[in-house]
């Protein structure tokens, strides 16, 4: 995230910024960035899907005389994808590996989606040796700054024997059409660094500070990713820093893994799309179901449901390999399928969506949840309350209340002191969700919260 790479005074560039040098000094000039709205409208569902064609369409037509192949999941994005493609290119292959989670049912479903196509499905086995053969090599392409989940998955290119002139990948549809960042983040988070930190990380803050030495914050590089956004809201803020950050440095970046084996696209970096997508209402985002304080998702968004049925591809009556029900299916079924289906898998001791379940007891159990990967609420909340911190001045481990991830705040902080209830934190200055002059942190149900009760919040 942000500028970091894992070289000394080496620092990324942002997406769509020019770098200058006369001689002296250097100049950075940002001359592209979308502008996110996430009001409601009701003609979003056909204004993205009449420009996700266009960014198909123009992207096939650089291909014409090419033979183009594709990875092909039981998702939805991919679904979409092969399914306009499909009609331009009736030769194209699709290769499939079982992951995500395996055993899930991908192969079993994109045979099914590549029959009703009439196209070529090919299993691609993901076993060690390309791996290892090609692992120097894949670190060196991605510079070491793609994450694990990714770049293991993507190695798989190095497995296919011939992968044709043009390998394409639906890597990251998901994250634009609102599985990326859902909801939860969103709306039970007290500023937009604390969105960004629900949705995206890995290790609990408490655990960073406890684990390193020195006065570490983790929160910096999330505030820092903020603080680069211009955007007119709250929500919105937070999607212009997770589209600033996430997509090139994550899920786009493993295109450089593909294009050492053969060439490839991204028809997704595309002006009308990336100007319909940066127009999704909050709600279409992936939500939760209610009662859990964003523990347990809805499973997917209302926008990758409503954008493979307005393709009509004949693709919608094929199950969904996450929720197990077809696209054509309201979206209370879909969330349903997908509790249902992932506790069963849970119970069973399989992997599922959100890693591998709980931690032993005892330990951190900080887990994330699909498909958005936002931190549990009740895991983090077990974490907070239980986890005990470093003192900066003895060696031993004490417990003692905290405040608040995203606030600025730290336990010797003047303004912060453990003998009381609340204290006064920044408000955010715009958004959506619109708070009251003075923020409070109140402890509930062992935790500090800002704000008022859920109730007394009010949306505008």
């Amino acid at each position: 995230m942000g500028e970091k790479t894992l070289l000394d005074q080496v620092t990324y560039l942002s997406p769509a910024t020019v770098l200058r040098y006369d001689g002296a000094e250097t100049d950075r000039q940002e001359y592209w960035a979308p502008t996110f709205d996430t009001r409601p409208r009701t003609s979003f569902g056909q204004n993205v899907a009449s420009a996700y064609r266009s960014c198909l369409g123009d992207a096939a037509s650089t291909m014409d005389d090419a033979s183009v192949s594709m990875w092909l999941s039981g998702g939805l994005d991919s679904r979409a994808m092969v399914g306009e493609l499909a009609e331009r290119f009736p030769d194209m292959r699709t290769f499939t590996y079982d992951a995500n989670p395996s055993g899930g049912g991908n192969l079993r479903i994109a045979r099914d989606v590549a029959d009703t196509l009439g196209i070529a499905n090919e299993t691609v086995d993901l076993t060690p040796g390309p791996l290892v053969e090609h692992f120097e090599d894949a670190v060196t392409l991605t510079d070491g700054m793609l994450g694990w989940k990714t770049f293991l998955n993507l190695t798989a290119s190095f497995a296919v024997e011939d992968p044709g002139d043009v390998l394409l990948e639906a890597c990251g549809q998901g994250g634009m059409m609102g599985d990326g960042i859902g909801r939860a983040a969103i709306e039970l988070s007290s500023s937009p660094a604390d969105a960004l930190y629900r949705a995206k990380h890995k290790v609990d803050a408490e655990t960073v500070e406890t684990l390193l030495s020195g006065d570490a914050d983790p929160m910096i590089t999330y505030q820092q990713a903020v603080d680069g956004v211009d955007q007119d809201g709250y929500a919105e803020t937070v999607l212009g820093a997770y589209y600033r950050n996430y997509f090139p440095r994550g899920d786009f970046a493993s295109n450089k893994l593909v294009r050492a084996r053969t060439g490839t696209r991204v028809p997704l970096a595309h002006g009308e799309f990336l100007d319909a997508v940066t127009k999704m209402p909050l709600k279409c985002r992936v939500g939760w179901v209610p009662g859990t304080r964003g523990a347990v998702p809805y499973g997917t968004a209302a926008a990758k449901l409503g954008l493979v049925r307005r393709l009509d591809s004949a693709l919608d009556s094929i199950p969904y390999e996450r929720t197990k029900v077809a696209p054509e299916r309201p979206l209370w079924q879909h969330a349903a399928g997908f509790v249902f289906h992932t506790g069963i898998r849970r119970l069973r001791g399989e992997t599922t969506y959100g890693g591998a379940g709980w931690r032993a007891r005892g330990r951190s159990r900080t887990t994330t949840c699909a498909p958005c990967s936002s931190v549990c609420w009740r895991t983090r909340l077990t974490a907070r309350s239980s986890t005990p911190t470093r003192s900066r001045r003895s060696s031993k481990s004490i417990s003692r209340p905290r405040p608040p991830i995203g606030s600025g705040l730290s336990p010797g902080s003047p303004r912060w002191s453990s003998g009381s209830s609340h204290t006064t934190i920044p408000t955010p200055e715009r958004g959506r969700i619109a708070y009251p002059e003075s923020h409070r942190l109140i402890r509930r149900a062992g935790r500090y919260v800002t704000g008022p009760p859920r109730a007394e919040r009010r949306t505008t």
